[in-house]
């Protein structure tokens, strides 16, 4: 088993790490934590602020338009590349002959797709190995969860509020809490569609549940029984404390 915890150190607090049932391997933002033969080392894995700034370029070219389209390829690839060498490459002599890894992400790592990193074959790091993402280091050692697994499920482009709220140019706007209206996600309406028919293709048995527009509400989430992929193709919103 590989445990790594991906931490940001610029608002750490006191932290003293446990080490899994099944041992691993644990890493945190600014210093590695590996185990061997029951002790703990330490290996650097450089400052965060490099890291932060490199995620930020990620995620702003991640989202086409027309400012980034001459660039946005090559910018997206070098910047996968980087932060696979400042992230990733100092932990690969311990992953030897290792399929799955733990990630348990911090801060700003939370924003970043590690399985879309590329090493300098231009080799995503989803395809040498399973990353699970986890949001705590208890549900390593989670009891599974009881019963079988049932059909995937879909949620894409739900209906936010009253149309008649939108510009003629959509903004998300509220005017207080009861008159909120959230602008339609570009594209999600169809990743949900794509992906329903990638699973018509690859897992026929059991058919996903595919719920669009006005069938994508909380009351249809909370419905679901154990599904055995749930996505979510929507906005994410908070609106403070209410």
């Amino acid at each position: 088993m590989n445990y790594f915890k991906l931490y940001d150190r610029s608002h750490a607090q006191a932290w003293e790490p446990k080490r899994p049932r099944s041992g691993g391997l644990m890493a945190l933002e600014r210093l590695g934590l590996h185990s061997h033969a029951g002790a703990w080392e330490r290996s650097k894995l450089g400052d965060f602020a490099p890291i932060a700034v490199a995620i930020k370029t990620y995620l702003t070219y991640i989202v086409p338009t027309k400012e980034n389209a001459s660039s946005r390829e090559e910018t997206l690839k070098q910047t996968a590349q980087t932060l696979y060498q400042q992230l990733w490459q100092p932990l690969t002599p311990y992953l030897q002959n290792k399929k799955s890894v733990y990630i348990i992400p911090d801060g700003d790592l939370h924003l970043l797709p590690f399985k879309a990193l590329r090493d300098n074959n231009d080799n995503y790091l989803a395809e040498k190995l399973q990353l699970i993402t986890l949001s705590s280091a208890r549900d390593i050692v989670l009891p599974p969860l009881e019963g079988k697994p049932t059909a995937a499920a879909i949620f894409a482009a739900p209906d936010y509020g009253d149309d008649k709220l939108a510009d003629s140019v959509c903004k998300t706007r509220a005017f207080d809490q009861k008159n909120i209206y959230f602008c339609p996600l570009a594209q999600a309406l169809n990743e949900g569609q794509q992906i329903d028919k990638l699973f018509i293709k690859k897992q026929p048995e059991p058919p996903a549940k595919l719920f669009l527009k006005a069938q994508a509400t909380e009351q249809a989430v909370d419905a679901l029984i154990a599904p055995k992929i749930l996505h979510l193709a929507t906005h994410g919103f908070f609106l403070g404390r209410h």
